[in-house]
This record gives C-alpha cells, structure tokens and sequence, in this order.
C-alpha cells in the first residue's frame, strides 16, 4: 500500500491519506487501544486531523535509528523508561556513540512522555541539568 501511495503521489502529487489512529485497523498507524489518541482532552483534539500519507510507511518501517550511532559525536541526551519502546536501544546507543552520553531513566509509558505532568517534568528537568551542563563546559 505504501508503494502504491507513493506512485500515487509521484504521478498526481495526490496525498493517500489513512488514519493515524484507528484501533483494529490494520490501514492506521496505530491500531492498539491509546488514551491519549482517542481522549479529547490529551490528543484527540480539533487541530489533530488523524491521518498519515500512506506513502510515509515506506521510510517509517524501513528506518533503522541504530545505524548511525557509530557517527554521532556530539552530546546526547535520552529520556527514557522501561514502558517507553524499544528500552533495550538506549544501552546500545550509549555504547556505540563518541559523543558523551546523558540517559536519565524515569517511570512510564512512552505515552506518558507525551503530555502527562510528572514525566514532562521529569524531562524538562533532565533538559535543563544537560543543557546547562553543556554550557558550563563550553565556557
């Protein structure tokens, strides 16, 4: 379907669109039962329209952040948590990176990070102790 959208897209310059949240459909790029999709007071609001191009399937699931860790020299930053995807990438990020590493762990789904007030909180804070390190140190 994806490449489908994108010839689509090259012939017309049509946008396929589908539903960016669509619990049980397939079609949707997120098909798992979400609050914070569906509740209009966190993310189901009037500006969100729900929807995706189609097409962007294609760089989305062939996307591998892994790769370029290897190259990455400057500071970093991760917030993360167990409930958040793909914990297990964060250490083997760390590892590969040349530039120095800053992970704080906290507590939460990957959702939660979105709009809930203890864990954008707890990042902003993590923010804040990172960006003000990194000025002292080019000082």
């Amino acid at each position: 379907r994806a490449e489908n959208a994108l010839h689509v897209y090259s012939k017309t310059g049509e946008v396929v669109t589908v539903p960016a949240y669509d619990p049980g459909d397939d079609r949707a790029g997120m098909t798992l039962e979400l609050d914070y999709y569906a509740n209009p007071s966190r993310g189901a609001i009037p500006e969100w329209p729900n929807e995706m191009a189609e097409m962007s399937w294609l760089p989305w699931l062939s996307f591998d952040g892994l790769s370029a860790a290897d190259a990455v020299s400057v500071p970093a930053l991760f917030v993360h948590s167990d409930g958040c995807v793909f914990p297990d990438h964060i250490e083997r990020l760390r590892r590969r990176m040349r530039g120095p590493v800053d992970v704080v762990w906290g507590e939460g789904s990957q959702i939660d990070f979105y709009d809930q007030r203890a864990q954008v909180e707890f990042a902003v804070e993590a923010l804040d102790v990172h960006f003000s390190g990194m000025r002292r140190a080019s000082e």
